[in-house]
Parts: structure tokens; C-alpha cells; sequence
């Protein structure tokens, strides 16, 4: 059974895989690290990146994870530490910093990483990005739970294919991020926590199925709410003259609360708790 919380590695073996080296480009190196499956049957997975372009994505079945990573070595090194136990796996995957870049703006800065995941075992999966461009693509994939956290960055998450099974939770957090998603929904999620705070975001619900709660706060900035004819909507939302909401498609059931027309009668239901600051939020229907 999977420890409650992410990384904790004490008593016990922290293995380092290989790692080839093939290319050298101006200041920046290539190194690619990969670990095999084994008898892995579930993994928590923690990423934590910053100054960088980064991709996410299935990777072969018979593959745990991988890293293929472009830096330049005088001020980081990529890498994917691996902890067995069992067959529970425990991944971290980081730039550990060797030299501050002092004067250095992050347009000036070509690191990248592209990063694959075992699609077919249980994953819990945890990010944390900085001064970030981020495309995250989840489709198809075995996640049980995913923790979202982004600085000042670009985050694109894409499902164009059903999760393998429910998403106990899902957290995002914004700091001064653009957050978009497709195909959100297919993450199946009994909960979703997002905390937008300056900027736009999507959450495109295409694809859901069953029954979830959602929790949504927004600081400053816009968000588009993409809803499925399928999904009924419940919200609850108190009026401020701060905020725009679009309830155009909203049937008024009480004090704060609303219900998307024939809510009744959708197959599959969302109920939608709802904060804004100064911001507009739009639900859409598709």
C-alpha cells in the first residue's frame, strides 16, 4: 500500500539509474536516463522543475519512466532518483541547481526536459513548476490522484483519451500562470481543487463521467468552464459586484445556488462551489 504522502526515503535504498550522454549543442548537453518497469505495480511520482520547456507523457508499458533532458551543465543537472519497495516505486525527478544563473533572464534559458511515465500502473502523481512552459499529456494513462502547482508559467494538460481509472483527487494551482486543459473530464475525478490566481484558465470538462465535486477560487483573471451536454450542473455561488459570472444557462433553486437546465436528467452531474475575486468566469456548453 502506498505511503500516505510523497518521498519519504528513509531506511531505505535510493538506486540512481544510468544515463547516456549523446549530444552537445553551443553552452547545453543531452543526457537521457530511463528505468525499467520490473515487478512495479503502483508509483508516486514528484517533479519538481523550474527554469525550463517541459513535456509530459506516456511512455513504452515496459518503461517506469524516463527523462530526456537538454541543460546547461554549469548551472544544473537533471535527475530521476528511483526508490523500490516492493512493488511500489517512488520517483523523483528535479534539476538539482550547481550554480546560481545571476544576471540571467528566463528568456535567455533553453533547458528542457521531456518526460515520459509507465501509462498502465496506478500513478500518484505530484508537480511543481516555476518560470515554466509546460504541455502535460495524460491520456490514456493509470492516475489516482495529481497535484498540479505552477509559479509564473504556461501549463497545458491534454486528455484526448480516457483515464484508466477514477482520480480521487485532483489539485491545480495557479501563481501569474496561463492554465489550459482539453479533455479535462477524462480524468474521471470524484474531486477537483483549483486555485487560480492572476491570469486565464480553461477547464474543459469534456469527457466526464459519473459524479464529482468541485471547488473553484479565482483571484484575478478569466475562466472558461467548458461543461458537456451530458453533465448536469449544481453551483453554488454568492453574487459579488467584484465578479462576472455567466449563469445564463442557470436555473435559480435557492439563496446561492443554481441548477443547469434539465439537471435532472443528465446522465452524469458536477457540483460546483465557486469564489471570485476580480474576475470573470463563462461556462460554455459543448
Amino acid at each position: 500500500m502506498l505511503r500516505s504522502r510523497f518521498f519519504t526515503f528513509s531506511g531505505a535504498l535510493l538506486i540512481v539509474v544510468g544515463l547516456s550522454l549523446y549530444a552537445v549543442a553551443d553552452d547545453n548537453i543531452t543526457k537521457t536516463f530511463s528505468e525499467p518497469l520490473g515487478d512495479v505495480k503502483a508509483a508516486e511520482v514528484q517533479i519538481e522543475l523550474g527554469l525550463a520547456e517541459i513535456d509530459v507523457a506516456p511512455g513504452p508499458k515496459d518503461e517506469l519512466a524516463s527523462i530526456s533532458a537538454q541543460f546547461n551543465p554549469e548551472y544544473t543537472e537533471p535527475v530521476l532518483d528511483v526508490e523500490r519497495d516492493g512493488d511500489n516505486a517512488y520517483i523523483m525527478i528535479e534539476a538539482k541547481e550547481i550554480k546560481k544563473r545571476r544576471g540571467l533572464a528566463s528568456k535567455d534559458v533553453d533547458d528542457e526536459y521531456s518526460i515520459t511515465l509507465n501509462p498502465d500502473i496506478p500513478i500518484q502523481l505530484r508537480a511543481e513548476f516555476g518560470v515554466c512552459e509546460t504541455d502535460v499529456d495524460l491520456s490514456g494513462m493509470t492516475i489516482e490522484r495529481l497535484v498540479l502547482e505552477s509559479g509564473v508559467s504556461e501549463t497545458d494538460v491534454v486528455l484526448s483519451a480516457p483515464n484508466q481509472t477514477r482520480a480521487r483527487l485532483v489539485r491545480i494551482e495557479t501563481g501569474v500562470s496561463e492554465f489550459n486543459s482539453e479533455g479535462f473530464g477524462y480524468l474521471h475525478f470524484d474531486r477537483l481543487e483549483f486555485d487560480g490566481g492572476v491570469g486565464a484558465s480553461v477547464l474543459d470538462f469534456q469527457g466526464y463521467q459519473g459524479d464529482g465535486i468541485v471547488e473553484i477560487s479565482v483571484g484575478l483573471g478569466d475562466l472558461n468552464i467548458i461543461i458537456p451536454d451530458n453533465v448536469g450542473v449544481r453551483l453554488y455561488y454568492e453574487k459579488s459586484f467584484l465578479a462576472s459570472v455567466d449563469l445564463k444557462r442557470f436555473d435559480r433553486v435557492g439563496n446561492d445556488s443554481y441548477e443547469s437546465e434539465d439537471y435532472d436528467k443528465k446522465e452524469h452531474h458536477l457540483e460546483i462551489d465557486l469564489e471570485v475575486g476580480l474576475g470573470a468566469v463563462d461556462f460554455k456548453w459543448k
